[in-house]
């Protein structure tokens, strides 16, 4: 629920696709062995979440805009990369 919300109002819209497209690797893994299970439906379901992370979806209208907004232009150069990847 809360990746959705999250897709939904553009708010930390890299992390929530990393971690989506994590949570379906691990589900894709739990659901390999099945008999019958569609395999090549998982690359599917991973590949729009590593989209959404790698895009930068959320950065003109989305809560990330806001994020930025809120958080400068100059932030102390520890958290360049972690506020790349999250908003």
């Amino acid at each position: 629920m809360a990746l959705g919300v999250a897709f939904v109002s553009g708010t930390l819209t890299g992390f929530a696709g990393v971690a989506g497209a994590l949570w379906q690797l691990n589900i894709a893994a739990g659901a390999f062995s099945v008999p019958g299970e569609w395999y090549w439906v998982w690359p599917l379901l991973i590949l729009p979440q590593l989209v959404f992370a790698a895009s930068g979806a959320g950065r003109i209208l989305g809560g990330d805009a806001a994020l930025r907004r809120i958080g400068g232009d100059t932030p102390p150069r520890a958290w360049l990369l972690v506020r790349r990847v999250m908003t």
